[in-house]
């Protein structure tokens, strides 16, 4: 035998033996295949006399894992699941209230089975199953009592029972149903809600979906609560606390600007009104109008609620301080402790705050001025020198930003205004230095600076030149200055 027909031999023994291994191997594949069917077979079988449950299933697919773990993943066995899943939860949710108090436990325990045999959310097996329960058995169970029967303002088990579905559904599934079943029950609970006459403050009920049904949808919600919360409030009283009650909870909800619209044009004022009708009396004070207002700190900007206490509670505190004190037999531990008993009621956050730290000082200098003889009209002319101060750095109209060293003035206020509510706003004063500059204009003290004004432009003393600057460019100097 020549060399080439020994090389032929020995390839095509080759190819035959490697033949002999793919039909072997494809042998005990259909071997391994037909065992599967088999069993399956035998499953079904077996079902037919006896109901499966889902522990047996379980079981079965167990099995098949284990023993044939090539073929389950090749031929992805866990597909079979759905046949044999479909009627066991079908049966399960005949009997299924939604609005049971155990609905959630009873609906994991209905469902986790079946997602756990199914494979994970991004099978296909998974979203096969998921998508025949959903459109099969999980809608038909529940559309009823949730459009009929259910409650909006009683979320739970509700609430609890969709926290279950939402760890067992893809999300594509979970909003189909909540577009079908929830969604349309809260808009429509929004839209008849009551803020005077439900007794279920709208928070409780509505953002515990807020995870599932998503801020943009949410948000969506949140004109229609303003303006009923404003309606509500145009005969709220700031003794009343379930305003406060009513509106903190959506302090992270609504975005800044409505939020600040709705406080500056409902509670404000009326906060404003009541401080200004309380009274201040040492020998019988009420000090709840003052608590009711100060209630409202964790909701207002810290400079809306100091500019208040400025505005229109220490002028009259320090009145009524003045006159006791001018009291020929005035106990001064009374005063003292009267004293003590008002800065208890301001937060250490608020009485931090440089203008109200002024406020407290004047008070105790006043005090303190009394005790040591000075005559009381002198005490009466520092305390009406303090409060033109206050009445100064009063203005509250808000200013706007430029950066130029001009500024447009809002017709309604000269530009003095405009500065004296920009040093208020940034815990200044603008104070007369009862001087003139060599133009003729007034001098004034903004902070520690020296300003003047010529027709809208601040010109600020920088050395030993007056230079024109924009207000904010003031604002910044002023602060630095201040350190």
């Amino acid at each position: 035998m020549c060399i080439r027909d020994r090389e032929t031999m020995e390839s095509l023994a080759g190819q035959r033996s490697r033949l002999d291994r793919q039909v072997s191997a494809q042998s005990r594949q259909i071997d391994s295949v037909l065992a599967v069917l088999e069993k399956i077979s035998r499953f079904s079988i077996s079902a037919a006399d006896s109901a499966p449950t889902f522990d047996s299933v379980a079981v079965l697919f167990k099995e098949l894992k284990r023993d044939y773990r090539e073929q389950h993943h090749v031929f992805a066995l866990n597909r079979l699941a759905v046949p044999l899943l479909f009627p066991l939860i079908t049966q399960a949710s005949l009997s299924f209230d939604p609005l049971d108090k155990e609905a959630a436990l009873k609906l994991r325990a209905i469902l986790s089975p079946a997602s756990s045999l199914a494979g994970g959310k991004d099978c296909d097996t998974y979203m096969q199953l998921m998508s025949l329960l959903v459109s099969e058995t999980i809608l038909p169970a529940l559309r009823k009592p949730l459009l009929k029967r259910w409650d909006p303002c009683a979320p739970e088990p509700v609430v609890g029972m969709f926290e279950v579905l939402q760890a067992i559904l893809p999300e594509s599934l979970l909003g189909v149903v909540l577009d079908q079943l929830i969604w349309p029950r809260l808009h429509g609970k929004v839209d008849t809600w009551d803020p005077l006459q439900d007794p279920v403050p709208i928070h409780l009920w509505l953002l515990p979906w807020l995870s599932m049904v998503g801020e943009d949808r949410m948000q969506v919600l949140y004109p229609t609560i303003r303006q009923k919360l404003s309606v509500a409030l145009e005969l709220w009283h700031p003794s009343d606390p379930s305003a406060l009650v009513l509106i903190r909870p959506w302090k992270n909800m609504f975005d800044a600007a409505s939020l600040k619209s709705l406080l500056s044009r409902s509670i404000a004022p009326k906060l404003a009104m009541a401080l200004t009708e309380m009274e201040i009396n040492p020998a019988n004070q009420n000090i709840e109008p003052f608590k009711s207002v100060m209630a409202w700190e964790c909701m207002l900007p810290q400079q809306v609620l100091v500019r208040m206490l400025v505005e229109l509670f220490f002028p009259k505190w320090f009145r009524a301080l003045l006159a006791w004190m001018s009291n020929e037999n005035v106990d001064f531990a009374q005063v003292s402790q009267w004293y003590m008993g008002w800065k208890q009621l301001i937060s250490p956050e608020i009485a931090a705050d440089p203008v109200i730290k002024r406020q407290l000082t004047h008070a105790l200098d006043m005090m303190n001025a009394v005790v040591a003889g000075t005559a009381l009209p002198e005490v009466e002319t520092t305390l009406k020198q303090h409060l033109q101060s206050l009445r100064m750095a009063g203005s509250s109209q808000p200013v706007e930003k430029t950066t130029g060293a001009q500024r447009h003035v809002p017709k309604n206020l000269s530009f003095k205004e405009v500065v004296e509510s920009l040093a208020c706003e940034n815990d200044f004063v603008l104070m007369p230095k009862k001087r003139q500059h060599s133009s003729g204009k007034d001098i004034y003290a903004f902070g520690k600076l020296s300003i003047y004004f010529d027709d809208c432009v601040v010109y600020v003393l920088d050395g030993d030149e007056w230079e024109p600057i924009s207000l904010e460019d003031l604002v910044e100097k002023a602060k630095k200055v201040a350190k």
